[in-house]
């Protein structure tokens, strides 16, 4: 096997770059590399291409799903195979978007935000802000909001978060770091 990998890759050295293009496109037609692909009849590169064109808010939306991803497969996979706690599958539209509990039967609630910008730049806390907290010079901001507006059924606004929906706030860092595995906790 390594001597075809070998070859494979010789081949490869000796192509353009617009021949290892056509190389990939033709490859693409017929090995997918997500079953998504699949399910919606369409290649990733095509719903790439959709989420590139769309609006801010989707493109947002589709950061925090990134975001919610990685703190899962960066965070809690490992804390989860080193520490005497469990992740438990979330079902329905919840506050938080993960949840561990403990051996001990201790739950904690997670909540995973990015960071937030404007105009694509990363925003940094106001001057009235960084008074307060003089213990936190050049601080960030998160977004701690939910998407959706709403009211519940006493007519009390639903975006904001409630004091205990959630343990801890996690945010990605991806803005000013250009790293979507640099979490905050």
């Amino acid at each position: 096997m390594s001597t075809n990998n070998d070859e494979i890759s010789k081949i490869l050295e000796k192509l353009s770059s617009a021949e290892k293009q056509i190389l990939l496109t033709e490859i693409r037609k017929e090995i997918p590399i997500h079953h998504l692909e699949k399910d919606w009849n369409i290649s990733a590169e095509f719903v790439l291409e959709a989420i590139y064109r769309s609006q801010d808010i989707t493109k947002r939306g589709v950061r925090g799903i990134i975001a919610e991803l990685c703190f899962s497969h960066y965070i809690i996979e490992p804390f989860t195979n080193e520490f005497e706690w469990k992740s438990i599958p979330l079902v329905g539209d919840l506050a938080y978007d993960s949840l561990l509990e403990h051996y001990s039967g201790k739950k904690i609630k997670i909540q995973i935000k990015n960071q937030r910008v404007a105009k694509g730049i990363p925003l940094l806390a106001t001057a009235q802000a960084k008074k307060k907290f003089l213990e936190y010079p050049g601080w960030w901001i998160a977004e701690c909001q939910k998407t959706r507006n709403g009211t519940d059924e006493s007519g009390s606004a639903t975006r904001p978060y409630r004091f205990g929906e959630f343990d801890i706030l996690a945010v990605c860092l991806h803005p000013s770091t250009n790293d979507c595995q640099n979490l905050c906790l």
